[in-house]
């Protein structure tokens, strides 16, 4: 696993989304967007990174920056601000106390990470117009990253953080699972 080195400025970078979560536009490269950037919970003195033009086409390389940014704020316990920028969908799935007590439960039993690398970037359409089974994720297209956490020597975690469209074309956190390797991570889908 190749090793990122820890970013201490994480919270000083633009974690506006953290807070808004507004991952990105579809459309012409003159939209703005905030990138993951403002701080979670909110800035020292209040104030937030400038908004950042979004790129014509969102790459799997931007959905791959936003998740890490995602993980190392998850890692420096800021669940409560992650949550609030969420999608509807992750807030419909799970409550905040639930997603913050599992999240954290799951962080420190892995322990802190030394190195993160991504696992796997894809992109999912899941099709309306049809029934659902039991469990499944609501209609719409979502990007899901798989991101490696090193913890120690033979350690580590596996998280899956996962985006999707949102009815104002507005790509947000959806879904933030993490488990530590060798465990089965725990389901978070909506139920019906």
């Amino acid at each position: 696993m190749r090793r990122l080195p820890w970013r201490p400025a994480l919270l000083a970078l633009p974690l506006a989304a953290l807070s808004s979560l507004a991952l990105g536009q579809t459309g012409s490269a003159n939209q703005s967007t905030p990138s993951v950037a403002a701080s979670v919970g909110g800035s020292a003195g209040g104030k937030s990174a400038p908004a950042a033009a979004a790129p014509a086409r969102l790459s799997a390389n931007y959905f791959m920056a936003q998740a890490l940014q995602i993980s190392e704020a998850a890692g420096n316990g800021l669940l409560d601000g992650i949550y609030a920028g969420a999608s509807p969908i992750m807030k419909a799935a799970q409550g905040r106390d639930a997603f913050v007590a599992q999240s954290r439960d799951v962080l420190a039993r892995s322990g802190s990470a030394t190195g993160r690398d991504w696992v796997s970037v894809r992109r999912e359409v899941v099709p309306g117009g049809q029934p659902q089974a039991s469990g499944a994720p609501p209609p719409g297209d979502y990007v899901v990253v798989l991101i490696g956490a090193e913890t120690g020597v033979g350690r580590g975690r596996l998280e899956t953080i996962t985006f999707h469209r949102d009815s104002d074309n507005q790509w947000r956190l959806c879904g933030f699972v993490a488990a530590t390797l060798g465990q089965t991570a725990p389901s978070t889908n909506p139920q019906k």
